[in-house]
């Protein structure tokens, strides 16, 4: 055979149809190395740099065919504010954000309200625990509740400890602050509920029994979660407040007392429902600020009011790609 009929013989066997069920796939299948989601009912879905974001504010489904990791960022419900009188803030909703291990199958979605957990994905954002006060003991949460006046370490006050970080699922959670123990001074303010990024903020007291001092500080909220520790993820989906997410709620100003502080914390924690006013005298106040909706956060502490503001609900962002 010559040269030249080589060469015919090798182009014909070139030109012969490809056998495709000899030939394996190449390539990846979706966009999270092999994870598609084919059904979903979130309210709001993004895409950024070949990723998807559904975002829910509600209940739903999602349902992925493939097996792989995803990211979760899951939000429980922010704790309701204590009432009267002279309580803690509240804490924050905890929080899961890491990588989960799906398989093909449906997922139920659980977004909680005022102090109520969230689920997703087999993981649980537990709700934000209740600030303490002189006729309640406060409740343990995702983000710690922030200590009664008086009560100095978290140990006085269990409902200060942080529970998400210790819980099946893992997380994030912050205790919420403590409020000053000395026998020698009175009237000390009440600790600021836990964030989503720092522990509440403590409440103290510098002068003895029956003085007053400005200088004295109400325990503010603990700031939320920011934008650059979670991967720009507030940004991307429009979520949070002013770039951070799950702010403690702020405690109430001790009536007999003066000081400043009281905010929540950056992120939608809500503020104290008395702030200010001179030692011994003063309205009874409003009841606190509820924490934002979709952020987890907590709310403040109503001060001498009956009423209370709720916790800010929860949200769960589900990033494939």
């Amino acid at each position: 055979m010559s040269h030249r009929d080589n060469l015919i013989k090798i182009n014909k066997e070139l030109s012969k149809p490809m056998d495709l069920m000899n030939v394996g796939f190449v390539g990846v299948v979706g966009s999270a190395g092999g994870v598609r989601v084919t059904q979903n009912n979130a309210q709001s879905t993004y895409t950024d740099s070949g990723k998807t974001y559904y975002k829910y504010t509600q209940g739903g489904t999602i349902t992925f065919n493939g097996d792989g990791d995803v990211k979760l960022m899951l939000i429980g419900g922010g704790a309701s504010g204590c009432v009267k009188y002279y309580g803690g803030g509240s804490g924050a909703g905890g929080m899961y954000y890491d990588d989960v291990t799906i398989t093909s199958q449906q997922y139920t979605i659980t977004v909680g309200g005022s102090n109520t957990d969230s689920t997703a994905l087999g993981k649980t954002a537990i709700k934000g625990g209740r600030g303490q006060n002189i006729y309640n003991s406060g409740t343990q949460g995702g983000c710690g509740g922030g200590a009664k006046y008086g009560d100095g370490t978290s140990s006085n006050a269990n409902c200060a400890d942080e529970q998400q970080s210790g819980s099946a699922s893992g997380g994030i959670g912050f205790d919420g602050g403590n409020g000053t123990a000395n026998p020698t001074l009175d009237y000390a303010h009440s600790g600021g509920g836990g964030g989503l990024g720092q522990i509440g903020g403590d409440g103290t007291s510098s002068n003895p029994y029956g003085q007053c001092s400005a200088s004295n500080v109400i325990g503010s909220g603990g700031n939320g979660r920011t934008n650059a520790q979670l991967d720009n993820i507030l940004t991307i989906t429009s979520s949070g407040v002013g770039g951070y997410i799950g702010g403690g709620g702020g405690a109430a100003r001790m009536f007999w007392n003066t000081g400043s502080g009281g905010q929540g914390g950056l992120g939608g924690g809500g503020a104290s429902g008395l702030t200010s006013g001179s030692c011994g005298s003063g309205s009874e106040g409003s009841s606190g600020v509820s924490g934002t909706s979709y952020t987890g956060s907590g709310a403040g502490a109503a001060g001498r009011a009956p009423s209370n503001g709720t916790g800010g609900s929860g949200i769960c962002i589900i990033v494939v790609g």
